[in-house]
């Protein structure tokens, strides 16, 4: 392992902390770890090197004046009375540690909070047994999360900085929260990656949102899994996003596993939906259609929400991608299978104003309605539930170009659009396609993506769902497959 350079090797805890310093031995291995200097294997192995000499107290509360290591220990550490990392000081974690959080406390973390533990030894942030704590505020940063086990919270972290760090959450696993998993509020940076959300908690402890955003961007949720969320709860609920489009909501490479609401929702939010397998988002009760509760996959409302959703698998949603109220979504390269209706437009209400998509190489298969059997690849009215515009037979207009909609007795109106069999591959357990298929090479090869940013859509469509390669040249497709998955 190579030499740690500047590290004491004594922590000096409880010192006085004047205005101007040198940094502390546990700062400077934070500062090398966050710099890329060392390794998170060398940065774990740096910390277990401080010794642990017992001044550190097992229940914390007040203000944290000096940059402070909480050693694991066989009992845990109390938070009580509410708890403060100060501007400039670091609250580093060591892993194995447990961390119980008081119903009556709040921790804010103005400084930086370090908690990064292997998958075999995480650190637990709970609340006392029988409790949920309030909030994890996350005020400056940067801060990691890392193998961190979270539950019994209102919400388990709250983050509010918006001062260009990032607080990362990256092999997480969260369970039992009351509101809110994660919130993000007018806040820059907030990155999730590699977690899993509610598979540990008991059907009874179903509760809340999993992830919520309002006024904020920069936020990446990537390469995580979301179990399923009971009743008026969106897992991933992002609404007001910023606008400047390095800013988007980045949400890839997910699983969501099921729910009575929506699996993402944009209201007013603009946002990149990529390679995610969404699946079983609908009403336990089809015929008792209460507001909030219709099961979509990916959705969203208002002439803000112009999002890029490409390379998806949604499959036995109620409807797989909806958008109301002026929105105006691009739909590229996605497979919406099995469900009771593809993708639909509408209005809430009469007099709305009337979204606009784009559906290029899209395939739609087996969309027939649940409740009346109808041919549902496209619909572009709320009619198919009760509190939308019921007045209106056209409430949306789409440009769709070089789709398979084959639940449709005849092909979609649209250059290239054809209502063939996509002859998928049963063999899979992916909607693959086989040797014979008609959307093998079929696909739109120049898009054309008004609210896109085109150069950054396109690095996106040279990988296909499952990660293989589609074929580019310059600012288009070569020979595109439809559909979220690319034959190879």
């Amino acid at each position: 392992m190579r030499r740690l350079s500047g590290i004491l090797s004594i922590l000096a805890i409880g010192c006085s902390s004047p205005s101007v310093r040198e940094p502390t031995a546990l700062e400077e291995v934070v500062r090398q770890y966050e710099s890329g200097e060392i390794s998170r294997d060398e940065y774990l192995w740096a910390i277990s090197e401080f010794e642990d000499d017992g001044s550190v107290s097992q229940r914390l509360s007040g203000t944290l004046q000096v940059s402070t290591l909480v050693h694991a220990r066989a009992a845990p550490y109390v938070v009580e009375n509410g708890f403060t990392v100060k501007a400039g000081t670091v609250l580093v974690i060591e892993q194995g540690a447990r961390l119980e959080i008081a119903s009556e406390a709040e921790v804010e973390v103005e400084g930086q909070l370090y908690a990064v533990a292997p998958a075999d030894n995480a650190i637990v942030i709970t609340a006392a047994p029988g409790e949920a704590y309030s909030d994890l505020f996350m005020r400056d940063g940067p801060n990691q999360f890392i193998g961190v086990d979270f539950s019994h919270a209102a919400r388990s972290i709250h983050v509010t900085h918006d001062t260009g760090v990032v607080t990362l959450v990256e092999n997480g696993n969260f369970n039992s929260w009351v509101d809110l998993a994660i919130a993000q509020n007018n806040s820059l940076g907030l990155h999730v990656r590699s977690s899993r959300f509610g598979y540990d908690t008991p059907p009874e402890e179903v509760s809340g949102e999993t992830i919520r955003t309002r006024g904020s961007g920069d936020t990446v949720i990537e390469g995580s899994t979301f179990n399923y969320r009971t009743g008026y709860r969106d897992v991933l609920d992002l609404q007001d996003c910023r606008t400047e489009p390095e800013e988007w909501p980045v949400v890839v490479g997910n699983t969501f596993d099921g729910g009575e609401d929506d699996a993402v929702d944009l209201d007013n939010c603009s946002a990149i939906v990529v390679g995610n397998h969404i699946r079983n988002f609908r009403p336990i009760d089809l015929g008792r259609q209460d507001a909030g509760v219709n099961g979509g996959g990916v959705t969203g409302d208002g002439e803000g929400s112009t999002p890029f959703i490409a390379n998806n698998i949604i499959e036995g949603c109620f409807h797989g991608i909806g958008f109301k109220n002026g929105a105006r979504p691009a739909i590229v390269h996605n497979t919406i299978i099995d469900s009771n209706i593809g993708i639909t437009l509408y209005q809430s209400a009469v007099g709305n104003a009337m979204p606009a998509g784009i559906a290029y190489n899209n395939i739609l298969a087996n969309n027939v309605g649940w409740l009346d059997g109808a041919t549902n690849d496209v619909v572009l009215n709320g009619k198919w539930w009760r509190n939308y515009n019921q007045v209106d037979e056209v409430q949306a207009t789409i440009d769709a170009q070089y789709n398979i909609f084959a639940t449709l007795p005849s092909a979609y109106p649209g250059v290239g659009n054809s209502n063939s069999d996509p002859l998928f591959d049963g063999e899979s357990a992916l909607p693959e396609l086989s040797g014979g298929s008609p959307a093998r090479d079929a696909g739109l090869e120049v898009l054309v993506l008004p609210d896109v940013d085109l150069a950054r859509a396109l690095e996106y469509l040279e990988r296909d769902f499952a990660g293989a390669s589609r074929m580019r040249s310059g600012d288009a497709l070569v020979k595109p497959d439809l559909g979220a998955l690319e034959a190879q």
